[in-house]
């Protein structure tokens, strides 16, 4: 097993270039965060500044939702950014991942909509923080598989395993500890979760010069391989 492994390797190493898969997952999160913002509708009809802003109180749950959605999707791409830029080349498994966690993506509009309309009642909140669970939990089997075949060697695995468990940790606020809570108190469930967000960015900010030092042997270890007569 561990020989057919260490053939495996470096075939994958020199498999497709990761351009491609990015620029359709960058396009698909574009659109999906562009989308987050066409259900908040200017008021009609008004005759002065104060009705227009009693009229905009309300879009008030579909601002909050939108401004929510977009902050969790934001990061969800930032989290991706960060981890695809450790990664030389890609693989099938790895572009069937991640075109389907960006499926799950495409649906946060949706569920965006959802939770502005019913963000009062559990299941609403519920089916918002499932959908960006479920994207999550692509990406984490995505993290799996290239942690274990297409991340240079060289770059820390205590690094990588600390990654691993924190998208498992924000999978599991998601799809459990929020849902949870929206049936206890929907008003702490719906401010959990920029709360997450919030606690995420401190992470990236404190994981980012390991990043960076993950990124450049990613880089050297693809300008081998391309200097390779096998490349």
């Amino acid at each position: 097993m561990k020989m057919k492994r260490e053939q495996r390797e470096p075939f994958i190493a020199r498999g497709l270039r990761k351009e491609r898969i990015e620029s359709l997952h960058d396009g698909i999160y574009a659109v999906a965060m562009t989308l987050l913002v066409l259900d908040i509708h200017v008021p009609h009809g008004v005759q002065s500044f104060g009705e227009f802003l009693r009229a905009l109180h309300g879009e008030l749950p579909e601002f909050g939702a939108a401004a929510i959605a977009f902050s969790v999707v934001g990061l969800m791409w930032l989290n991706n950014y960060y981890r695809s830029a450790m990664i030389a080349r890609v693989d099938f498994t790895h572009l069937a991942l991640t075109l389907a966690a960006a499926g799950m993506v495409v649906l946060v509009p949706f569920s965006t909509r959802v939770l502005a309309e019913y963000w009062e009642f559990p299941w609403g909140i519920a089916l918002f923080s499932w959908n960006i669970c479920l994207a999550i939990l692509l990406y984490v089997c995505a993290a799996h598989h290239y942690v274990r075949f297409l991340i240079p060697k060289e770059v820390d695995r205590q690094f990588l395993a600390q990654n691993l468990k924190m998208m498992w940790a924000y999978a599991v606020l998601s799809g459990l500890i929020v849902p949870a809570l929206a049936f206890l108190n929907p008003v702490a469930a719906v401010v959990l979760i920029p709360f997450m967000a919030f606690l995420n960015v401190i992470v990236m900010l404190r994981m980012q010069p390991r990043f960076i030092a993950a990124h450049r042997l990613s880089v050297l270890h693809a300008e081998d391989d391309l200097r390779s007569p096998s490349g």
